[in-house]
């Protein structure tokens, strides 16, 4: 899957500046709920099987991958057909490689996006922060973002009633000064 060809991959750069204000500290990185979600199908329910992987300075220890709805499509939609080894794998199975490159079926490591993404309350101006930032950044360091947005294949809800879906993709961070 090296030529990119079954996933979107893109790179960013951030940098946390600040102005005015002592730089002794860090900057903790969150997603910004914001108004708009942060992936959205134009049609269908792909949405439900897609991830969303964000890997900080090319550091394994700063990779996430992260679920983008926590919604399943019906049941009459999924489907799992894919087998490892003679078993077929359930829900929340993923096929992963060991480090000789041979398959085998494991647990989704993705986690629901809303624990690194930052809350607003229009009703009362309150907001919530997730307990663990995605990065803590250092003022004025270039930081490389790789963006990788796909769907997760072995999942039931990608099967054929989500062909030729397409989906948006919004990425907001939010940053708060970390002592």
């Amino acid at each position: 899957m090296n030529d990119e060809k079954y996933y979107y991959h893109g790179r960013l750069y951030l940098r946390a500046v600040s102005k005015g204000m002592d730089v002794s500290g860090h900057m903790a990185l969150y997603l910004d709920e914001n108004s708009e979600s942060l992936a959205r199908a134009s049609a269908g329910n792909m949405i439900n099987a897609a991830r969303l992987g964000l890997k900080f300075d090319d550091e394994d220890s700063s990779t996430y991958v992260l679920r983008v709805s926590e919604k399943s499509n019906p049941d009459s939609e999924q489907v799992f057909n894919t087998v490892v080894n003679g078993t077929r794998l359930g829900k929340d199975k993923v096929v992963a490689l060991d480090a000789k490159g041979a398959v085998y079926a494991a647990n989704d490591p993705a986690v629901a996006v809303s624990e690194y993404t930052v809350k607003f309350s229009d009703k009362d101006n309150t907001y919530s922060i997730p307990k663990k930032p995605l990065l803590l950044m250092d003022f004025n360091k270039i930081y490389a973002v790789d963006v990788y947005y796909y769907l997760e294949g072995c999942d039931p809800d990608c099967s054929s009633s989500i062909e030729f879906n397409a989906s948006d993709l919004r990425l907001a961070f939010y940053g708060m000064l970390s002592e």
